[in-house]
Order: C-alpha cells, then sequence, then structure tokens
C-alpha cells in the first residue's frame, strides 16, 4: 500500500466515524445499476440538509463499528455498490424525497417488469411500414390508416415477468418508459430505530386523505354526543342555541331572539284564519 493510499483511507475512515456521530439519521444507499448523474442531482438536491458520502465497503463498516451507533444493525445493509447520506432530516422524510428524485428510464431486454406494463389506446402517429411490424411481433393490436393506431389499452408484459426484446421496441416508439431510476435506501437509522423500505414507502396522499376521514369521523361523533372540545365547540353551542330557539318557538316563549319569529308567526296564522272570519 503506497503511502498516499494509506493516509487517504486514514482520512477517509475519521471523516465518515466523524458522519456517523455527528448525524442523527444515516441512510444506506443500494447504488448498483445508478448513474454517477443520477447520484449527483440527489446530493445537489440535499445540500445543506445533507451529507451524501461514496466510499469503499470496508472503511464504512470499519468508520461504523468504531462510532456510536455501532450496535445498529445498519452494518447489514453495508454491501456492495454502496453510498451513504448522513443527515438530520426523520427517516420518511429523508426516504420520500428519494422516491421523488427518481426519473422515468427505458426499459431494456431482460428487466423484470417491476408492474404490468400497458401500452395505451392511442394514435401513435406512426405511419405504415416497418413500426408496423413491430407492433405485430410484440403482438400488439393495431388499426391501419394513415397512421398505425392501438385500438384498445393491451398489457404487454404482467408484472414480475421479463421483459421482450419486442416490447421494448414497441415501448421506444411509443416513448413509454416503464421503469424509474435514482437511488434506493437500503436502510435508513434514525435515534437507534432502524426503518426499511416495506416501512417507509407510504403513499402519503393516501395517508393524508385517511387521516381527515378518520379526523371528520372523530369530529362528528362528538358533535352528536355533545362532547365539547377545542375543535367543535363553536358547531355545539350552535346546535345548541338552534335547538334551544326551537323548542322556545314552538312554545311561544319570548325572548331577543324568539320574538320576531313568534310575531311573524302569529302574522301568518291570522291571515290563515282571516278569510273564515265573517264580517258583521
Amino acid at each position: 500500500m503506497t503511502m498516499h493510499l494509506r493516509k487517504w483511507k486514514e482520512s477517509e475512515f475519521k471523516e465518515i466515524k466523524e458522519l456517523f456521530n455527528k448525524y442523527e439519521s444515516v441512510a444506506v444507499l443500494d447504488l448498483r445499476n445508478t448513474p454517477a448523474s443520477i447520484v449527483q442531482r440527489v446530493r445537489k438536491g440535499l445540500i445543506p440538509n445533507a451529507v451524501v458520502k461514496i466510499s469503499k465497503t470496508k472503511i464504512v463498516l470499519k468508520a461504523l463499528g468504531d462510532s456510536r451507533i455501532k450496535d445498529s444493525k445498519l452494518k447489514d445493509y453495508v454491501k456492495g455498490s454502496v453510498g451513504l447520506i448522513f443527515t438530520n432530516m426523520n427517516a420518511f422524510e429523508l426516504f420520500a424525497y428519494l422516491k421523488r428524485s427518481k426519473q422515468p428510464a427505458s426499459a431494456k431486454p431482460g428487466m423484470i417488469a417491476p408492474e404490468d406494463i400497458v401500452v395505451p389506446a392511442c394514435d401513435t402517429g406512426l405511419p405504415p411500414g416497418p413500426a408496423l411490424t413491430t407492433f405485430k411481433n410484440a403482438g400488439v393490436k393495431v388499426k391501419m390508416g394513415a397512421t398505425i393506431s392501438i385500438a384498445e389499452d393491451q398489457t404487454v408484459t404482467k408484472k414480475g415477468e421479463p421483459i421482450k426484446a419486442e416490447v421494448c421496441s414497441v415501448l421506444g416508439a411509443l416513448n413509454l418508459k416503464p421503469f424509474k431510476v435514482g437511488t434506493n435506501a437500503a436502510a435508513i437509522y434514525e435515534k437507534g430505530e432502524l426503518f426499511l423500505p416495506l416501512v417507509l414507502d407510504i403513499d402519503t396522499d393516501q395517508y393524508f386523505n385517511n387521516f381527515m376521514k378518520a379526523y371528520n369521523t372523530a369530529f362528528n361523533l362528538s358533535v352528536e354526543v355533545a362532547y365539547p372540545t377545542k375543535q367543535n365547540i363553536e358547531v355545539l353551542v350552535g346546535k345548541a342555541f338552534k335547538e334551544a330557539k326551537g323548542v322556545a318557538l314552538e312554545g311561544n316563549f319570548l325572548t331577543k331572539y324568539t320574538t320576531e319569529d313568534i310575531i311573524a308567526k302569529a302574522v301568518r296564522i291570522a291571515n290563515g284564519i282571516k278569510p273564515l272570519i265573517k264580517e258583521h
């Protein structure tokens, strides 16, 4: 080992160890098949909230084993081509950012479909010719005209199946990109807890909708049983006032809130019976 390499490893070890000790959250990234440009974009997007570090697995494991979180199971996910994100963001916030940063990517033959791949009904804008053979080879039913049209949505590859070269050609012709390329978090450590993608990958819109549904249900129930809270007190007072006023009107009980309505009711009754009264 050259002196220069030894000094670099010592410096790298010291820096990573200090980062492990400094930040509340650490994400281990699986960088397999991740272009360097994607990593650079993530690094730039996280400034100044995080530090992205790419290093050798042995150095990372050594620094982790000599840090304050050495007893975490984070080391089990440090393998292969690995990157680290050091931040004080919470694990869910960081994972959501990484998910949003992914970009659409074209399919290549042999890749496994992440979901059912559907070719939508459309006018492809492609003239009959070589493109027609491309669609037929992939089993896509088309209609002929001035241009090639796809009459209905068609599933060309099921989830979990390898994508055929013929299908890739069709997807390319239609500029359909069924994959997303980005940095994948293998695990995120935060304040003594280790979070895996299965837990972190939540649909924020659905989560918010569920929360609002639960809130509305609880709110309506509290109003129904007249349980006062900061959130419903105005509605409860309004409801109580309306019900009390209704009772007062029914009993012709005069108050400053009912007098006008009671007089109006009396006038309506009087006008109703007036035609029935004979004048003498």
